[in-house]
């Protein structure tokens, strides 16, 4: 498989395909939901006249303004069992030629043969597969992964004060002599009024 078409849509967590899509209508609304952003306007099941006069059938439609400009994307979608084939993307590259549009991109869930892949970029479309991802994508220790956190914060148990030394504070102007300092005083002012004993 090249490059271009080994450009996946992967599946994140424990979702699996299958369990969000049931069929191609829901395909297509899983790409449609994939493009929506505030910026381009997307459509689904569009159906549109080419300059040919022949309607075309659009899976989903992103329409691009930036104004000047206005051009759109043409998107087809296909939930099958097997791999595209070179005349589906044909198919694309004449809707892109006959209305005008400025890019065309082609999503699958299986895969693409290799003459599919070759013209299509040959034509500029660009190719995806929406697949679940193999074990091997997953890495070791594989889709389930247990994490037990463990924190450890320091805690305080107890606040207790501690006396260190014991002040007696002499006070200039006053001629009282104060009592001797016991175990259980302690007091404090400024550093020049403090004697240690």
């Amino acid at each position: 498989m090249s490059a271009d078409a080994d450009r996946s849509v992967n599946l994140e967590g424990n979702m699996e395909l299958k369990d969000i899509v049931k069929d191609w209508g829901g395909f297509e609304q899983l790409v449609k939901s994939m493009h929506e952003s505030g910026s381009v306007e997307v459509e689904h099941n569009v159906t549109l006249t080419g300059k040919s006069g022949a309607t075309r059938q659009i899976d989903v439609l992103l329409k691009h303004h930036c104004p000047p400009y206005s051009y759109l994307t043409l998107i087809e979608c296909k939930y099958w069992k097997r791999k595209v084939e070179r005349a589906n993307i044909d198919v694309l590259a004449m809707s892109i030629s006959d209305l005008s549009a400025a890019k065309g991109v082609f999503f699958t869930t299986v895969g693409y043969q290799e003459g599919a892949e070759i013209y299509a970029r040959s034509m500029g479309i660009t190719i995806h597969v929406v697949r679940e991802l193999t074990d091997d994508e997953w890495g070791l220790p594989g889709k389930i992964v247990d994490l037990y956190l463990q924190f450890i914060q320091p805690t305080i148990i107890e606040i207790a004060p501690v006396i260190s030394r014991v002040v007696q504070i002499k006070d200039p102007n006053s001629d009282i002599p104060l009592p001797p300092p016991s175990s259980h005083y302690i007091s404090a002012t400024t550093a020049s009024n403090l004697q240690l004993w």
